[in-house]
């Protein structure tokens, strides 16, 4: 006969509500920043197609991070 087994899972994160919240805003000006200063696309090209670029490579990023670990 098996015993009942019971699992206790604690998750602790110091980073909750508005301290999440800013460090999110630090980390995203963070990324637009550095991606202005290496691809320099201001003078290239209009806005809307520096928005998806963004986009293109912050999604790029985020999957090799999910896919590799």
């Amino acid at each position: 006969m098996l015993s009942p087994c019971v699992t206790v899972c604690l998750f602790s994160c110091s980073m909750l509500g508005t301290s999440l919240s800013n460090q999110l805003k630090y980390k995203e000006q963070a990324f637009y920043e550095k991606f202005e200063k290496i691809f320099n696309l201001a003078e290239k090209v209009d806005s809307e197609s520096i928005c998806v670029g963004k986009a293109v490579v912050g999604n790029l990023l985020g999957g090799i991070g999910y896919f590799y670990g």
